[in-house]
């Protein structure tokens, strides 16, 4: 929670495990004011029309869930071992909580690691956590979300074609 309570921004990247606990992470996301990314398997869990939620990173992801993950002073990951690590920080603070252990740190460093489901540790946590007050990161990452939802299908899909081909050359 200390964590949580002294960043200043917060992206939180939601995967699979966090089924069970859609309210309290949707829930904790508010009190943050942090944008809530999520994985294509949890794509069904958070869909676009859900509160606080930026879309997805990765290369079928659009540019606010990228800059929601990328751009914050501290990222949770709750349930997921998002295997695209050209897509997360490797130099801010990062809190992954996974109920698979070998998932943690699999991908990226992380400040701190929590081995457990993500229910459980939100029952305990969210009581926890002070409501932050200033919402200029999210609102801005929202609001790229909501132009970005405007676009039209030929646009969306030429985004998505040239970061793909640029990733795809900076990794060869």
């Amino acid at each position: 929670a200390n964590l949580l309570n002294n960043a200043k921004t917060i992206g939180i990247l939601a995967g699979d495990g966090c089924r069970e606990s859609r309210a309290a992470v949707i829930e904790l996301s508010k009190k943050l004011n942090a944008p809530i990314t999520h994985s294509l398997r949890a794509s069904d869990i958070f869909d676009h029309d859900t509160d606080n939620v930026v879309g997805l990173t990765g290369l079928i992801g659009n540019p606010s869930g990228y800059n929601a993950v990328m751009k914050c002073d501290l990222l949770l990951m709750l349930g997921t071992d998002f295997p695209y690590i050209d897509f997360l920080p490797h130099e801010t603070k990062t809190i992954q909580v996974d109920i698979r252990q070998e998932n943690i740190g699999n991908r990226t460093a992380v400040s701190l690691g929590v081995w457990s489901d993500i229910s459980s540790l939100l029952e305990i946590l969210n009581p926890k956590v002070e409501q932050k007050e200033d919402t200029t990161f999210i609102d801005k990452l929202i609001k790229n979300f909501e132009d970005w939802k405007g676009q039209d299908e030929f646009d969306r899909k030429r985004y998505l074609s040239k970061k793909s081909d640029t990733k795809l050359r900076n990794l060869q």
